[in-house]
């Protein structure tokens, strides 16, 4: 997936992974990394709970986005 160019995140196998961001990290209910695929870095999968609120699974993007951005 990609927002203003830039390469956030990956659905794979009906898991959503984003890149491994530091702030969201520490904004997940239960952080969890794993490569999306075989060879791949890993990523931030966002776990279910995550996904639940609509508002929260809007926040972590915002902040995997941001923490991606160059300034």
């Amino acid at each position: 997936m990609y927002c203003d160019g830039l390469f956030f995140g990956v659905i794979c196998d009906d898991r959503l992974y984003v890149k491994p961001v530091p702030a969201a990290r520490a904004a997940m209910i239960e952080p969890a990394e794993a490569p999306p695929y075989p060879k791949a870095k890993p990523h931030l999968l966002i776990s279910p709970e995550d996904m639940a609120d609509p508002d929260h699974l809007a926040r972590l993007v915002g902040l995997v986005l941001a923490g991606l951005h160059p300034d």
